[in-house]
């Protein structure tokens, strides 16, 4: 069995985590439906169960009820404690899945950092950690004794706390992370609002109240010292898509700044995520990320062909967000008669000039790109397929009429919760 090392990946950790947490949100979407279906059974039970066996009153001006029969106690007893166990449920279950949505994200971020070590592993020259040679003739060589100074290197890293990493990460690596970054102060509240979950039941403490302010973090009037904070749906929504975000920008930032000669591989990593965005119709997501693409990594693109794909694709999803105005403002930032017939295709497609564009398709022909799957199924094409123009030139260059028997796929499944 072969001992050489895995060749530093980085895409696959990023694709790894955004996986991981788009699987946890999906998940608790769909644990979250089944207990409010079941806890809207057990209410309805119960209000059945009063209804014929209890007897209303009323104390101190509420109304309350008893049950009329002892003989009837002992299954409204059960039928209370499974109420009660899944109210406790309900509250316990988008707190273990944040819990382990935060854990992903650490587990990612020394995954991420122990692959840009093995891309520069000068970057261990200045580490902290020495070594006797008693520790090199107890490691027998000079790989086992660089593994160890990599493993101290990422203690050293995870046992700060989620700022301080940041911190960390930038005198590192000589780069500015968190300039420019607008999901950091959410980011730093739900990584102190972990801590308090899984330390303090949620309780609000001095600690979490000062690292807070410290990063710049608007903390609400009302949140303060012995206050239990929840997890309701829409601040998961917004912490799940923070760590989504930090993740991806992360990752890009330090992959093109340790290793610019996978500049290439980065963007196709980038195009990736945010291409099945749109392909999902989470249209608001993809815009933070294309924004970021076209507008922060402008000049970082490793040719001309990423740099117009994200000038396109940040232009559609505008487009898609029926932005018109906004999607003619990015393409008019781009001479487009120099451009290949594929982008001189894209925006004259986004402008809605179909005679032209089919005109395109034919010029294209059948054997480049794009090929007939892409405009059966590219989001770039959904209204232009819907026009006479493409038929016509669909026919002419494919020699069937296959597009008009496509019927739209189903919804995509959700991937945040949407009960409380």
């Amino acid at each position: 069995m072969s001992t050489e090392k895995t060749k530093p990946d980085i895409a696959r950790v990023v694709n790894e985590f955004v996986n991981t947490i788009d699987g946890l949100a999906m998940t608790l979407a769909v644990s979250t439906k089944a207990l409010s279906i079941d806890h809207d059974d057990a209410h309805k039970k119960i209000r059945e169960f009063i209804d014929s066996h209890g007897i209303a009153g009323e104390k101190d001006g509420k109304k309350t009820f008893r049950i009329s029969s002892h003989e009837f106690c002992h299954d409204f007893g059960i039928m209370k404690d499974d109420l009660d166990r899944l109210h406790a449920g309900m509250a316990a279950v988008p707190r273990g899945f944040f819990v382990a949505m935060v854990s992903q994200y650490d587990a990612f971020l020394g995954s991420l950092v122990s692959a840009l070590i093995q891309l520069k592993p000068e970057l261990l020259n200045a580490s902290g950690c020495t070594l006797t040679y008693a520790d090199l003739v107890r490691f027998g060589s000079l790989e086992a004794a660089r593994d160890f100074v990599v493993e101290n290197e990422l203690e050293t890293l995870l046992r700060k706390s989620h700022a301080e990493q940041f911190k960390h990460l930038e005198n590192k690596f000589a780069i500015e992370l968190r300039k420019g970054l607008p999901e950091w102060t959410t980011f730093v509240e739900l990584t102190e609002r972990r801590n308090l979950l899984v330390h303090a039941d949620g309780v609000v403490s001095n600690q979490y109240i000062t690292n807070c302010r410290d990063n710049g973090v608007k903390l609400d009037e009302t949140i303060r010292p012995g206050v239990k904070l929840e997890l309701p749906a829409d601040y998961f929504r917004k912490a799940y898509w923070a760590l989504f975000q930090i993740g991806v920008k992360l990752s890009q930032a330090l992959w093109r700044k340790i290793a610019p000669q996978q500049a290439e591989e980065a963007d196709s990593n980038l195009a990736e995520i945010s291409y099945n965005l749109l392909r999902d119709r989470r249209y608001r997501r993809a815009t933070a990320l294309l924004d970021f693409a076209d507008t922060v990594l402008a000049k970082r693109h490793a040719n001309e062909k990423y740099r117009l794909m994200f000038l396109v694709n940040r232009a559609l999803v505008y487009y898609l967000r029926a932005d018109k105005a906004k999607c003619a403002e990015i393409l008019d930032t781009q001479d487009w008669t120099a451009a290949s017939l594929v982008y001189q295709l894209a925006e004259s497609v986004l402008r809605e000039r179909f005679d032209e564009s089919a005109g395109i398709v034919k010029k294209i022909g059948a054997n480049s790109s794009p090929h007939k799957a892409d405009y059966l199924h590219w989001p770039l094409f959904a209204e232009f397929r819907k026009s006479p123009q493409f038929a016509e030139a669909f026919k002419l260059t494919f020699g069937d009429e296959s597009h008009e028997e496509e019927v739209p796929g189903p919804e995509p499944p959700p991937i945040e919760p949407t009960v409380q």
